[in-house]
C-alpha cells in the first residue's frame, strides 16, 4: 500500500484521484498511460457506492486501477502484435 494514500472509509473517487494517479505513474512509468488508466478506472467503477462497502477504499482503488491498467496494456500489446 502506498503510505501517502489516506485511509477513508466513505471517500469518493475524487478523494483518491491525485494519489491514485501518482501510484499509477509509479507503477506504469508514464503519465499519459496513467491518466488513461485513471479515466478508464472511473468509467468502470461507475458510482462511488462500492467505496463505502469496502474496508479500505484506497487499497481497493489501487487494486482495481492496477487491474484496469494491466488489461489496457495487455490489449495494447496484442494490438501491436497483430499489426506486425
Amino acid at each position: 500500500m502506498n503510505p501517502s494514500i489516506p485511509i477513508e472509509r466513505n471517500g469518493s473517487f475524487n478523494c483518491f484521484k491525485e494519489d491514485l494517479l501518482i501510484y499509477l505513474v509509479q507503477r506504469f512509468g508514464s503519465l499519459d498511460l496513467a491518466q488513461k488508466i485513471l479515466a478508464e478506472t472511473r468509467i468502470q467503477l461507475g458510482d462511488d457506492s462500492i467505496l463505502g462497502m469496502v474496508g479500505n477504499p484506497a487499497v481497493y482503488l489501487m487494486g482495481f486501477a492496477l487491474s484496469v491498467g494491466l488489461r489496457l496494456t495487455g490489449q495494447q500489446e496484442v494490438h501491436c502484435e497483430s499489426m506486425d
